[in-house]
């Protein structure tokens, strides 16, 4: 591949990885607050649930396979 399509395949990849964090986010600020409007209301914690998990199991199966001892200074790191 040429460097514009390396380019443009890495833009994707970051592009897939900043929607994912989006998405994570607004599901646990939507379980810790309903109130919130989402932009994607598809993941709306309250309300109708499919899958019969509670908001906190819903939380936790994110993340799964995670060093959550990690995560604060990994927060932290991505501040700077």
């Amino acid at each position: 591949m040429d460097e514009r399509a390396e380019r443009i395949k890495a833009m994707k990849a970051e592009q897939a990885l900043v929607e994912s964090q989006r998405t994570a986010f607004e599901t646990i600020i939507a379980c810790y607050d309903p109130e919130f409007n989402l932009q994607s209301p598809a993941t709306r914690c309250h309300g109708s649930v499919k899958d019969g998990l509670t908001p906190t199991k819903r939380v936790t199966a994110m993340f799964d396979g995670w060093n959550i001892r990690h995560i604060p200074v990994e927060i932290l790191l991505l501040g700077h």
